[in-house]
């Protein structure tokens, strides 16, 4: 009696509301309640069977997070997160039983419970109930009228909105937990002064871009209420405030809200749509806009600066009528396609692919994506944009003058008076090295050349120190990919140790870059030398063992891991048949578990080394053998979409065992009567 008594005493707190809303005295007061009511955290099944969401503040006293808790008392993570929301309840006996005699082994285990550890992990699901900074925000919110839903404020309420949130977030350089709390779609607010598209602003503050879709949409059931979670948004937030160099300019940020009005006000004008390729087609254009002549071109360029009212104002319309109008809109800019990514963050592949109408941009989403990027572009200086400059980027595109692209120069292709002169001048710049900020190397990465060839370190072993992939470095040392804010951070942090380590002198530069960059005609490197001699004793794989087989059942003559001559350099191949001085035949074997981007990767890999011999010896048959460790793989599409991105192969096998001893079989006269 008297325990139910306690119980009901209990349950006082625990149902008349969401748990989460408990203060800290109740928070304390409930878990002394709840170590009565166990025996001292004994018997959990009664206290469970009453209320499922108790197991919350039952995983707190045990100091446990909630994926280990899961594990511990058998149960789905993601239910037990339901269960501690109070969306799911636990009412099958059997199971109450189970997580009952579970949780009495837990304790079981435990010699002391930390309340303190307990409190502060109910702080991070906790929701605050009587924040006093949380309401304040909250009235001056009221205060400016604003609708429920963000996205429908008009632009004045926007500005207002933006200069309020300019003083809450000391000039953008902070996002305080309350303001994040009172409101979360505030975040929204914040990318739109920040001029970002969703996806560039989820990528670099690092949160889930779909949890940012649905808290910018208000969406009631994703809306983030617990302090915890909070928290570790606006820490993200910050820090990434903190890192960039944040220059908030008005009226970009007006032109984002323009283009998130425009999304939420409705899907895209179908008529409009129509009306703007019916202009188009007028125009009589070529159906590769690449090949339009000079008049076409002006012509279309006078059109769109008409259609998107000076490009002030682009419509959605015009990117879905035609999506390769980005190449028109790209030489409007007076950038090539290097520059336009560089600045953008677009893949080269991608806008390549856009500019030749080769993906067609049906949606608003993706169109809106490359409104807002050209938006930005437009808006930086319009006086820029004139006929003339689109012109002449015009030309460039067809071939009429040369590109005035400044390329950089890799150091390891320059002369040795080059990289003297180079060392020289980031010497001087970095104050013999002791300046070294994230980032400078991000606005030239060359440094990071400089820093290895003192080291006198190659590419493959720089990359095992400083603990970054051997084809990032490449990419970056020539100036291929900009480093982004974190891997620059992490280098900076890494080369500031390694070159208290240097010999920092002009001599020691030029030695190692002559030792490092000097490669006699027609000899390999003794490094290179000692890798082919090792690759020659590394014993067959599984894969490889099945080809070897086939090849010992017909009696064919076959050298493993053959060192092949390919004038420019020696290439290792899995097989090489007969031998590896004279192949008439080269075999690569890859095996992986699934088909992926890695497969098809290896796989290219392996067509630039067919690639080689064929410079050389264009007769020599070439076979790749794939082993996908996949009972589920469809053989025959996967063959269809690795063919299609091959050049030098001449036959390509995918688990097919049987059908290359077939073939080889066939080969083998061809193989006899030659040799």
């Amino acid at each position: 009696m008297e325990d139910r008594d306690k119980l009901n005493e209990c349950n006082l707190i625990t149902k008349a509301r969401d748990i989460r809303r408990l203060t800290e005295e109740e928070f304390l007061s409930l878990t002394n309640q709840i170590k009565e009511l166990t025996k001292n955290f004994n018997e959990f099944k009664q206290l469970i069977k009453e209320n499922s969401q108790i197991l919350l503040i039952i995983r707190c006293i045990a100091g446990m997070k909630r994926k280990d808790f899961a594990s511990a008392i058998g149960i789905n993570e993601e239910i037990l997160r339901q269960i501690e929301i109070g969306r799911r309840e636990i009412k099958k006996e059997s199971k109450i039983n189970e997580i009952s005699k579970n949780l009495e082994e837990i304790f079981s285990k435990i010699s002391e419970i930390s309340v303190e550890n307990a409190l502060e992990l109910f702080k991070e699901v906790a929701i605050p109930s009587d924040n006093e900074k949380v309401e304040k925000i909250r009235r001056e919110m009221k205060e400016m009228n604003l609708p429920e839903d963000l996205r429908k404020m008009n632009e004045e309420q926007f500005l207002k909105v933006l200069e309020w949130l300019k003083e809450k977030t000391n000039n953008f350089k902070i996002f305080p937990e309350e303001v994040f709390l009172a409101k979360n779609q505030l975040i929204l607010i914040l990318r739109c002064a920040l001029g970002m598209t969703r996806t560039s602003f989820a990528r670099k503050v690092g949160i889930n871009q779909e949890t940012l879709r649905f808290v910018e949409m208000n969406r009631k059931e994703n809306r983030i209420r617990t302090l915890g979670i909070a928290k570790r948004w606006c820490e993200k937030v910050t820090n990434f405030l903190k890192l960039s160099k944040i220059e908030i300019d008005k009226g970009k940020s007006l032109l984002l809200w323009r283009t998130i009005r425009e999304k939420q006000a409705g899907e895209k004008d179908v008529q409009k749509e129509n009306e703007i390729k019916e202009m188009l087609k007028n125009l009589q254009l070529p159906q590769d806009l690449r090949d339009m002549n000079k008049n076409q071109f002006i012509n279309l360029f006078n059109k769109i600066k008409e259609i998107t009212n000076g490009f002030t104002q682009i419509p959605t319309e015009l990117i879905t009528a035609r999506s390769d109008i980005i190449l028109i809109l790209r030489l409007a800019t007076g950038l090539s396609r290097k520059e336009f990514c560089t600045k953008t963050g677009i893949r080269l592949d991608t806008l390549k692919r856009v500019e030749r109408g080769k993906i067609p941009i049906k949606n608003d989403a993706p169109a809106l994506r490359w409104i807002i990027i050209f938006s930005s572009l437009f808006n930086e200086d319009p006086n820029k944009i004139n006929l003339e400059k689109a012109i002449k980027a015009f030309k460039v595109l067809k071939g009429e003058v040369k590109a005035k692209e400044e390329e950089i120069k890799p150091v390891m292709k320059m002369s040795i008076e080059e990289a003297k002169e180079f060392f020289k001048k980031i010497r001087d710049e970095t104050e013999n090295f002791t300046k070294l900020s994230f980032d400078k190397i991000r606005d030239e990465p060359r440094i990071i050349s400089v820093i290895r060839i003192l080291l006198n370190k190659s590419i493959p072993e720089f990359s095992k120190i400083v603990g970054k992939d051997e084809s990032w470095i490449r990419r970056w040392e020539n100036g291929k990919v900009k480093l982004n804010i974190k891997s620059s951070i992490f280098l900076s942090n890494k080369l500031k140790e390694l070159i208290k380590e240097v010999n920092i002198s002009e001599e020691n530069f030029i030695k190692n870059f002559i030792d490092l960059h000097h490669v006699k005609p027609n000899e390999v490197n003794e490094n290179v030398k000692k890798v082919l001699k090792a690759l020659k004793k590394v014993k067959p794989t599984k894969s490889e063992q099945e080809v070897i087989n086939v090849l010992e059942d017909l009696n064919i003559p076959f050298t493993l891991h053959a060192n092949v001559d390919c004038l420019k350099r020696i290439e290792n191949f899995d097989i090489a048949i007969p031998d590896e001085k004279s192949p008439f035949c080269l075999i690569e074997i890859t095996e992986t578990k699934k088909f992926n981007g890695n497969l098809r990767t290896k796989v290219l890999v392996t067509d630039h080394k067919f690639q080689m011999i064929k410079s050389v010896a264009n007769d020599v048959k070439t076979i790749c053998f794939v082993k996908i460790n996949d009972k589920l793989i469809i053989k025959d599409k996967a063959k269809e979409i690795i063919k299609t991105e091959l050049l030098n192969t001449d036959f390509l096998f995918i688990n097919e065992v049987d059908e290359l001893k077939k073939f080889l079989q066939n080969l083998s006269f061809h193989i006899k009567k030659k040799f």
